[in-house]
């Protein structure tokens, strides 16, 4: 939604935004900490025995995605797991992007044991893709 449309609302009720600092009135953040929440989800793929994830990425440019691809990134550094710019497909956050994303993964013939999604309409996508 575009900042001039929270502002707007925000003039008739208050309102939480995630994931971006808004300074308007009645208007409140609250932080994703993009990195962190995405080190932490391949520490537990990497935990789980998992050592070629697979990443279904975000847009390429989009700071959010950039951010999730660098903590991706951290967890297979510090496993000391080879980063493959192959398992690293980009989305567009929808469903239709993880299927799509998903379906190119498993075309290329390139293995994998695991995948981690940058949102959860994503996830979808892959588990589609996935079960056909």
């Amino acid at each position: 939604m575009p900042n001039a449309a929270i502002k707007d609302f925000a003039q008739r009720c208050p309102i939480v935004v995630t994931g971006r600092h808004l300074p308007a009135p009645q208007t409140y953040s609250l932080p994703i900490k993009d990195r962190l929440g995405a080190t932490l989800a391949m520490r537990h793929l990497i935990g789980l025995g998992h050592r070629r994830i697979a990443f279904i990425a975000g847009s390429e440019n989009h700071p959010d995605a950039l951010e999730r691809l660098a903590g991706y990134r951290e967890a297979l550094q510090e496993a000391r797991i080879s980063f493959e710019p192959p398992l690293v497909a980009h989305g567009d956050w929808q469903e239709r992007g993880g299927l799509i994303a998903t379906t190119q993964l498993l075309e290329s013939g390139r293995a994998f044991t695991a995948v981690f999604c940058v949102n959860d309409q994503t996830a979808y996508g892959a588990y589609l893709a996935l079960f056909r």
